[in-house]
């Protein structure tokens, strides 16, 4: 770990830089050390401000244990950068260092990106999170999903958190394929009466009403009326040119139940028999999410240590942004206790499948 001054508990910016990006764990990457331990962090800038050298400690630590190849962190406080750090690897293969732009793919953080773009449409009056689903998308009303709400699908009660399928893994990654099969189904529960988080379905959800309603993918809406007006390096569907600067996914080896067990064990503190009740519900033969994984078949036969689909050949990325947002796009100001409220008083209860 790197040292700090007795008196102040922290270090300063250069020797956090040297320290957390230097040779050995971090090969490859060579940093600019510029400025003082009490300057400020500028946007692009690599680097820590005075107080935060703790974060840089974790950072470093993390590539000896447990092994991380590249990473990047970035911490905002009132709209001010106070942390901004990169390293290591963006491919191992070909020694392709992780710079300051490196794209990384993320999982379920696309969620808040599509409730985004959802109450935009809410705040422009185009759409009502009260009237039923099936007004925006008439196809929905089937299987008794007529009186399901908008908002249902955005705080995880539709009662649709897998696809039914069969589908395979082309028609996954295809939309339409994924869609027609959730118009088919049949809720899980009756809708509003419980919530299971929608791991896989909500992006499908929520963006096949955008799509009705704008006329344009989920991704092409994010793009023009999110990311292109805040200057964010972000994509719901990376486009091709931006494929060299993905850094790329170096799945974990398979392992199994008992091992994911003792693993949250000993990293949690918690006891074994909340750890088991846990994980059994959740990712268990028969779980909720132990068949979204499979994602209608598409992803079966992928172990449980990997990921569901094959992500490094997935277009369906969604990138980090370099910078945050300092404003809301379209008109009139966001009604935040609106969009933060809570919707459901009960816990997420990881059900087994009927």
């Amino acid at each position: 770990m790197t040292s700090g001054t007795p008196e102040q508990g922290h270090v300063g910016r250069r020797t956090v830089l040297k320290g957390v990006l230097g040779a050995g764990a971090i090969a490859g990457t060579h940093a600019a050390l510029t400025g003082s331990a009490n300057a400020s962090v500028n946007d692009g800038e690599r680097g820590v401000e005075h107080g935060w050298g703790k974060v840089a400690d974790a950072f470093r630590a993390n590539f000896r244990n447990p092994g991380e190849v590249g990473a990047a962190c970035s911490v905002y406080v009132g709209g001010r950068p106070v942390v901004n750090l990169w390293g290591g690897l963006a491919d191992r293969e070909a020694r392709r260092p992780w710079r300051g732009n490196t794209i990384v793919q993320v999982a379920s953080t696309a969620k808040g990106a599509t409730a985004i773009c959802a109450h935009l449409l809410v705040q422009r009056g185009l759409l009502d999170l009260d009237a039923p689903v099936a007004q925006y998308w008439p196809e929905f009303a089937a299987a008794g999903k007529e009186q399901i709400p908008v908002r249902w699908l955005l705080s995880h009660q539709a009662g649709l958190p897998i696809v039914e399928g069969p589908l395979t893994f082309e028609q996954a990654c295809a939309w339409h394929p994924v869609i027609r099969a959730l118009e088919a189904q049949q809720p899980l529960w009756q809708p509003g009466t419980e919530h299971v988080y929608h791991s896989v379905t909500y992006g499908f959800l929520v963006g096949e009403v955008v799509r009705r309603i704008t006329g344009k993918t989920l991704g092409t809406f994010f793009a023009e009326e999110v990311a292109t007006p805040l200057g964010l390096s972000a994509w719901i569907g990376l486009p091709e040119k931006q494929e060299k600067r993905v850094a790329r996914l170096h799945e974990a080896a398979p392992f199994s139940l008992e091992e994911l067990l003792a693993g949250m064990i000993a990293t949690t503190g918690l006891d074994a028999d909340t750890v088991t009740a846990w994980v059994n519900a959740v990712w268990a033969p028969g779980s909720v999410q132990a068949r979204a994984g499979e994602l209608g078949g598409a992803a079966r036969r992928r172990p449980i240590g990997g990921s569901h689909v094959r992500r490094h050949s997935q277009r369906r990325r969604w990138g980090t942004a370099r910078r945050p947002a300092r404003g809301e796009p379209g008109q009139g100001r966001p009604r935040l206790p609106r969009l933060t409220a809570a919707q459901h008083p009960v816990r997420d209860r990881a059900r087994p499948v009927r």
